[in-house]
């Protein structure tokens, strides 16, 4: 890429790009951790491997090495080790994690069919189950 070009880049991510610090709680759903293997893959066929952090009904957490844009619409592929789900989804926010690197987004998940919503919910009843199941005041 033509050096000016990639400033210019580098400039409309940095306008689209939430500044590091306490992001303000919007959420209407309740999330979980969840840590599971994912990949999206923009609608130009490029692949993103990626990791999810947190999973609520309606949307998730990722981290990447590549900043994709506010507003890209996604199909992310997630896996746990034990049952898999494809999803579409859209970027609605960015932030990059304190200059290491990696680049955290909010997705919006879309368009789930019954069976993509069955393993959504099952994940979320098994995440729910353990915060229920651990100690509030550890010994």
């Amino acid at each position: 890429m033509h050096w000016s070009l990639r400033n210019q880049r580098v400039h409309e991510l940095n306008m689209i790009m939430i500044p590091n610090g306490p992001l303000e709680e919007k959420r209407a759903d309740q999330r979980f951790s969840f840590f599971a293997d994912a990949e999206v893959t923009l609608y130009d066929g490029t692949s993103v491997p990626t990791q999810l952090a947190e999973l609520s009904s309606r949307g998730c957490y990722i981290g990447t090495l590549l900043p994709i844009p506010v507003g890209t619409d996604i199909h992310l592929h997630i896996s746990d080790g034990i049952r898999t789900c494809e999803l579409q989804g859209k970027v609605v926010y960015l932030h990059s994690s304190s200059g290491l690197g990696i680049f955290g987004m909010g997705v919006q998940l879309e368009n789930m069919a019954a069976q993509q919503r069955s393993v959504i919910d099952s994940w979320l009843r098994d995440l729910a189950a353990k915060r229920t199941a651990a100690p509030l005041n550890p010994a």
